[in-house]
């Protein structure tokens, strides 16, 4: 077995409701014929500031919240779109008809749980991001995800 190209992150941090359509949308990837790597999945703080200080995020990401996880494509990474290869154009249709939403237009790998609205976002911000408010930020993406 050869290295290991992309890092792989854990999709058991993202909230529950989330988690289980994250999982659905990664097995109908693969059903596409697509290997999907979830590469980044819930962030810490420290990591979201990081990102944002390479201008690679912003520092109170939904990832934070385990609302939010970024999808790359095994084959190719972020490279898809120059490849020609049609990865993120079907992580986005396929995640659109699980019910997640898309986030910032550019961002290609990313999909979350909660509109990209500022309302939506600041609702589970002002939950917060403790074990404590997990259950609480759970129902609201239940609710948002129509579950």
């Amino acid at each position: 077995m050869g290295a290991v190209k992309y890092r792989q992150d854990d999709v058991e941090l993202l909230l529950p409701s989330f988690r289980a359509v994250y999982k659905r949308l990664l097995a109908r990837m693969v059903e596409l014929g697509f290997e999907p790597i979830a590469f980044d999945t819930a962030r810490t703080p420290e990591e979201a500031a990081r990102n944002a200080a390479n201008g690679k995020g912003i520092v109170n990401s939904i990832h934070i919240y385990g609302c939010a996880a970024d999808t790359i494509c095994a084959k190719h990474g972020w490279q898809c779109r120059a490849k020609r290869c049609k990865f993120f154009g079907v992580l986005r249709r396929e995640g659109l008809a699980l019910g997640l939403f898309i986030g910032p237009k550019a961002d290609w790998p990313h999909l979350q749980a909660v509109p990209a609205t500022k309302a939506a976002q600041d609702a589970i911000r002002r939950l917060g991001a403790g074990e404590g408010s997990a259950a609480a930020r759970d129902a609201l993406v239940r609710a948002h995800l129509g579950l």
